[in-house]
């Protein structure tokens, strides 16, 4: 069997749509997949898959005598290169998918000779919010008469607010080719429960729910820091710092300012590019900056700190971004045996998760700093703290078990071939 995995995003061990992919497709041996995907990443993982096919913004815009598209073996080295755009990128979207259909890469030649190499006999489709991947998807699935699988980790349709015009026209754009894609595939996968019951509902076809899943030994033999000051609290948040995150730690660093006798400190380990002014900020709110962890390292400081940070911000635009989607992070959060503590508007899917499973110490955005002090100080002063975190532990075996998850989703895939 040969599975074509059509993504913006390669596979990785460190960014989360390559780490969802990763433990999606870990009971795949390497020869039986293949992928085409569609950004710069440093952070690609050569090794995991037989082959790789890459086209960029920049390969379309850059003329070269040497190589506009090229397709790669899995010990090609990809240098990595900074968007710059990204913060405009939603109202950049048409004008993108604009360049893609002008360039006709659904058809490019070398695109196509690659495939051929291939002879995939399924593909799986990472829907984002550009209509360039779903006709090139569609493209493929269409020529060579292949069944496909759509998995969608973000939702752009049913929760997305609109700031504009142009926002509104690649909406329309991008609902009538979600509705294609969906009614072609066989499969339907979605990142949270919220997401597919509302997809189902509104496509008429079953969606599954599908995320990130993990070893459950993968704190195995790892041990806290015995010199760590034991009269103090450290609370760490690890991930990126886009849409509006960082804005929610200092607001929380506020509030824990408040507590009297306080000897909570923050900890953040994030890939983000920071500037000064944030810096700063940070450190007049008592957060340390850290560099970003992964690996061993990553484990290992996950089970150093007190307390794991989930947050999401209650900023009206980046709320609607994430209200179906539940953070990769959170699995591994869950089986680390410390207490989380999410910060946030408690209707997105991530929060709601820990909330409805009293699996978290919740922080309402939305409530009263004084609200929430009474709930820092009755969770960490009360055996409530401790049947959160068995909550946790108990739940993401049963949940996310990355072997159990993978067996049953490669099933899926052989019962449609």
């Amino acid at each position: 069997m040969k599975v074509l995995i059509i993504s913006h995003n390669p596979f990785s061990k460190i960014s989360n749509n390559g780490k969802t992919l990763e433990s999606i497709f870990r009971n795949f041996k390497r020869e039986e997949l293949a992928q085409l995907y569609f950004v710069e990443d440093k952070d690609i993982d050569n090794d995991y898959a037989a082959s790789y096919f890459k086209i960029t913004d920049k390969d379309l815009l850059v003329k070269s005598k040497e190589e506009k598209i090229k397709s790669t073996d899995s010990k090609t080295q990809i240098p990595n290169t900074e968007a710059g755009l990204r913060k405009y990128k939603h109202n950049l979207a048409i004008f993108r998918d604009y360049l893609w259909k002008f360039k006709n890469v659904k058809n490019n030649e070398k695109l196509h000779q690659w495939i051929q190499q291939q002879h995939p006999d399924f593909v799986f489709f990472v829907g984002a919010n550009q209509v360039f991947s779903h006709d090139i998807m569609l493209e493929i699935v269409e020529k060579y008469r292949l069944k496909s699988a759509v998995y969608f980790t973000d939702d752009y349709i049913f929760s997305t607010q609109k700031k504009n015009f142009l926002q509104k026209l690649q909406y329309k754009k991008l609902y009538r080719a979600y509705e294609k894609t969906i009614s072609k595939a066989e499969l339907c996968f979605g990142i949270s429960d919220l997401m597919c019951e509302i997809y189902s509902k509104n496509y008429g076809k079953k969606f599954y729910p599908i995320m990130n899943s993990i070893n459950l030994e993968l704190y195995k033999g790892i041990e806290k820091d015995k010199n760590k000051p034991k009269d103090k609290i450290v609370i760490s948040y690890f991930g990126g710092l886009h849409l509006n995150r960082d804005k929610m730690i200092i607001r929380l660093a506020k509030i824990l300012s408040k507590i009297e006798n306080n000897k909570i400190t923050i900890n953040v380990f994030t890939p983000t590019e920071m500037s000064s002014t944030l810096m700063n900020a940070f450190s007049e709110n008592n957060i340390s900056l850290k560099n970003k962890v992964q690996g061993n390292e990553l484990s290992q400081e996950i089970i150093n700190t007190d307390i794991l940070l989930h947050t999401e911000s209650d900023d009206l635009f980046d709320r609607s971004l994430t209200r179906l989607s539940v953070s990769t992070k959170i699995p591994e959060y869950l089986l680390s045996k410390n207490l989380i503590l999410a910060y946030g508007p408690t209707d997105v899917a991530s929060i709601k998760l820990l909330e409805n499973n009293n699996l978290a110490l919740i922080l309402n955005s939305e409530e009263s700093d004084e609200i929430n002090i009474q709930k820092i100080i009755k969770t960490l002063n009360s055996e409530d703290q401790t049947q959160l975190i068995q909550n946790a532990y108990l739940y993401g075996k049963k949940e996310f078990d990355e072997e159990r998850i993978s067996i049953n989703f490669r099933k899926s895939i052989e019962n449609e071939i």
